[in-house]
C-alpha cells in the first residue's frame, strides 16, 4: 500500500505560510485605509484560527497515529484498533475546525462584497449565502457532534449500548457538496455587477484577484469530493483512506483565507507602487467640462438680451437673469 504522508506534510508545509503571511498584510494593510479595522477583519482571524487548528490536527495525526499509513505500518506503541480509535477521534476533531475555517471564509468575503456593492441589486443574494453559510455550519457541526450516541462512540469502538445514525459517507459526500455549490455561487456572485458599477480600478483589481484564488479553492473543494466519493466506508484502512481528502482540505481551507485576505491588500500595493493602477484616483474618473470661450459667452448674452428685450413684463426672477445695460457681455 503506498504511503501518503509525504503529500500530508507538503500540504501544510505549503499552503499554511501563505495563509499566515496573508492574515498579517492584511492586517498590516488596514490601518492604512481610513476605515480602518472591521468585522470582515475579525472573522478573517478567526478564520485563520480554524484553518491552524485544521493544518495542526493533520500534523498531529500524521505524526503520532498513522494518517496516511497502512495500519500495520502505524505507531509502534499502539495496537491497529488503538491507532483506529485515535485516527477517528482526530477525524472527528478535524471535522468541526474545518467546518468553522470554511464557512468563516465564505463570511468574510460576502462581508467584504457588502462593503464594495454599497447600492446594488447584488446585496439580496449577498444576505441569502450569508444565511446559507451560517445554516450549512450550524446544521454539519452539531450532526458531526451528535451522529452517535453517546457522543464518544464515533471514536470509542469499545463503546458499549452506542448507535450511530449518520451514514458517514453519505454525510460527507452531501456536505461537502453542499458547501462546494456555496463556494461557487459566492465566487461568481460579483461577475456581472463588476462590469456595470463604476468601481475603482483597485477595487475591479482586487475582485479578479479574490476570483483567480478562488477558482483554487474550488478546485481544492472539487478534489475533496472527489476523495470522498472514492472513500470505502467498509474498509479498516482508515488512516490510509482519508489521506488524501484530508490533504485536499488543507489546501482548501488555507487557500481560502489566502483568497478572502487578497483584496484587503491593496493599501500595500499603492505603497510600493505609487501612482499605479491600483491607485484610487483612477476612481469615477470623468471629464470636466470645458469652460466657455469668450465667442461663446458673448453669443450667450446677446441671446439672454434680446430675449428680455421682446418680453413686454419681465417678471422679476426672469429681469435678475437678464444683462443690466451698459454690461459688456466680456465683463
Amino acid at each position: 500500500m503506498k504511503d501518503r504522508t509525504a503529500s500530508v506534510y507538503a500540504s501544510v508545509c505549503v499552503t499554511l505560510p501563505f495563509a499566515t503571511l496573508a492574515v498579517i498584510l492584511r492586517l498590516t494593510a488596514r490601518p492604512m485605509t481610513k476605515a480602518g479595522y472591521g468585522y470582515d477583519d475579525g472573522l478573517a482571524i478567526l478564520a485563520f484560527a480554524g484553518a491552524v487548528a485544521f493544518s495542526t490536527i493533520t500534523l498531529i495525526w500524521t505524526l503520532y497515529y498513522g494518517l496516511g499509513r497502512p495500519l500495520e505500518d502505524g505507531p509502534k506503541n499502539l495496537t491497529a484498533t488503538a491507532t483506529l480509535e485515535k485516527s477517528r477521534l482526530m477525524l472527528f476533531c478535524s471535522e468541526i475546525s474545518y467546518s468553522f475555517s470554511i464557512v468563516l471564509s465564505q463570511l468574510t468575503i460576502l462581508m467584504f462584497y457588502w462593503k464594495v456593492f454599497k447600492f446594488s441589486s447584488i446585496r439580496i443574494p449577498i444576505q441569502i449565502l450569508l444565511g446559507a453559510s451560517i445554516v450549512w455550519l450550524i446544521m454539519r457541526v452539531c450532526i458531526t457532534i451528535f451522529q452517535c450516541v453517546p457522543i464518544q462512540a464515533f471514536w470509542d469502538i469499545s463503546s458499549k449500548g452506542s448507535k450511530c445514525t449518520v451514514h458517514e459517507s453519505a454525510f460527507s459526500f452531501a456536505t461537502v457538496l453542499t458547501h462546494a455549490v456555496l463556494d461557487v455561487l459566492i465566487l461568481v456572485l460579483p461577475a456581472v455587477q463588476i462590469g456595470k458599477l463604476r468601481l475603482r480600478y483597485g477595487q475591479k483589481i482586487s475582485i479578479i484577484a479574490l476570483f483567480m484564488v478562488g477558482v483554487l479553492v474550488c478546485i481544492a473543494s472539487i478534489f475533496v469530493l472527489i476523495e470522498v466519493l472514492r472513500a470505502d466506508a467498509t474498509s479498516t484502512e482508515m488512516p490510509l483512506d482519508v489521506a488524501m481528502s484530508m490533504v485536499w482540505a488543507v489546501v482548501e481551507v488555507n487557500l481560502a483565507i489566502v483568497s478572502s485576505s487578497v483584496p484587503m491588500l491593496r493599501p500595500l500595493f499603492r505603497k510600493l507602487l505609487p501612482g499605479s493602477f491600483l491607485s484610487s484616483h483612477t476612481y469615477n474618473q470623468t471629464i470636466e467640462p470645458k469652460k466657455p470661450t469668450s465667442q461663446a459667452r458673448h453669443i450667450n448674452w446677446l441671446v439672454r438680451k434680446a430675449e428680455c428685450n421682446t418680453m413686454k413684463h419681465v417678471p422679476l426672477r426672469v429681469k435678475l437673469l437678464c444683462p443690466a445695460r451698459g454690461m459688456s457681455a466680456h465683463r
